[in-house]
């Protein structure tokens, strides 16, 4: 688990609809309280040049946005702004360099890339640091192709423009959901349409040496500008990237989400973006312990897979610290009595974990799901535990639940 952070990609929001410009220490001060950023695995960088943006970009652009002659993509000339833009795309490029050199994901907490045109600034996004970072590592001969998998709810048409204007269509792939599905109808029930065409693009993204991945909170039914996906299905759309891909070099970021509270805060996004990182912890923590699944048995106590108790410390971390650690020891010991159950009755639908985790944790139905799969995937809780399809959702749930 690697994150590239620096504070100075964040920029003040100035009241538009987009979050994008704040967005990034937002996550990060969420991500900080779930318990989850360490010193060892946020690391700076350096920013990107003009010249780097040059490449992708008409150069009279680049610099008339960056000296504040021209209007960015959030159609002002703010200085913050412009300040912002060589240490958002810089992520995007430290965070490849180093999912190539280990042969593993990492993450850029950032948003405002995918509309972003060879000349022309649009939909909040200003330089297309996409196509900057492929750019950048084919020209430098460290990979030769790369795949951009775009899950915003909206198409990726600055991608799309500097691709053809580029000529690049051998060596990037471009897979745009907002190409394809733009209402719950072209979804498909229990979103089957996406999920059939994000398993075709998955296919063609094993080919590549990199695969970027926009993890876009919009998506989600109650975003004002997507409304196509449930909470549990945008879950499921994670798991499948990051288990699918993860023996591969690959880059998340933020992408979109424009979602508000009744506060006016943007807690739903934060919300959504909370659920990609621990669907990506999850992977991450149980490919750190392979070696440790290897001579443990399934549902063994917490205290023979410490590995496991930050994941789950990170699913409580609205409770205060000293409580997440005590009830993450009892969602652990719970594993081992659920995983023996489940073996021992040949029963595939356990209530245990409703019971321990919605009632006592007060997890939403959704939550509780993404719960059990990750520690599933951790390996402490046996794959014949499911989650019962029972009329206790709680209202919104299908959303993404409460918490």
């Amino acid at each position: 688990m690697m994150i590239f952070y620096r504070p100075e990609q964040t920029a003040p929001n100035l009241g538009t609809i987009s979050p994008s410009a704040s967005k990034p220490q937002l996550v990060m001060d969420d991500w900080r309280r779930l318990g989850v950023l360490t010193a060892d695995n946020v690391r700076s960088f350096a920013p990107l040049t003009r010249d780097d943006f040059k490449r992708v970009h008409h150069p009279q652009m680049v610099d008339d946005v960056l000296d504040l002659k021209r209007r960015n993509g959030f159609r002002n000339t703010d200085a913050a702004i412009a300040a912002s833009l060589p240490y958002t795309s810089g992520s995007m490029v430290a965070a490849a360099r180093w999912a190539l050199q280990n042969c593993r994901s990492a993450c850029s907490p950032t948003s405002g890339f995918h509309h972003a045109h060879f000349d022309e600034p649009e939909g909040y996004c200003t330089f297309n640091g996409l196509m900057v970072t492929a750019v950048k590592l084919l020209d430098e001969g460290l990979v030769r192709t790369v795949a951009i998998l775009d899950c915003d709810v909206h198409e990726g048409s600055g991608t799309e423009d500097i691709i053809n204007r580029l000529g690049l269509q051998s060596q990037i792939q471009h897979h745009s959901m907002g190409g394809h599905f733009q209402t719950r109808e072209q979804v498909g029930t229990d979103a089957a349409h996406f999920k059939t065409w994000l398993q075709q693009a998955l296919t063609q993204c094993m080919q590549a040496d990199l695969v970027l991945y926009q993890a876009s909170a919009d998506p989600h039914m109650d975003d004002p500008l997507g409304g196509v996906l449930t909470g549990r299905e945008m879950l499921e759309r994670d798991n499948a990237v990051f288990r699918t891909l993860k023996h591969m070099p690959l880059v998340w970021n933020l992408a979109g989400g424009y979602q508000r509270d009744a506060a006016g805060s943007i807690e739903p996004v934060l919300q959504r973006h909370r659920m990609t990182l621990l669907s990506w912890l999850g992977v991450c923590a149980s490919e750190a312990a392979v070696g440790v699944c290897a001579s443990q048995p399934v549902g063994s106590n917490s205290t023979a897979l410490p590995w496991a108790h930050g994941p789950v410390c990170a699913w409580l971390g609205d409770l205060p610290a000293e409580h997440a650690s005590t009830q993450a020891e009892r969602v652990l010991s719970a594993c081992a009595v659920l995983s023996k159950e489940s073996e021992a009755t040949g029963s595939r639908l356990i209530h245990g974990p409703v019971q321990l985790l919605q009632r006592r944790l007060k997890l939403g139905y959704t939550h509780t799901l993404a719960l059990i799969q990750q520690l599933q995937a951790l390996g402490v809780l046996s794959p014949g535990v499911q989650m019962p399809d029972l009329d206790c959702k709680t209202e919104g749930d299908a959303g993404g639940g409460t918490k």
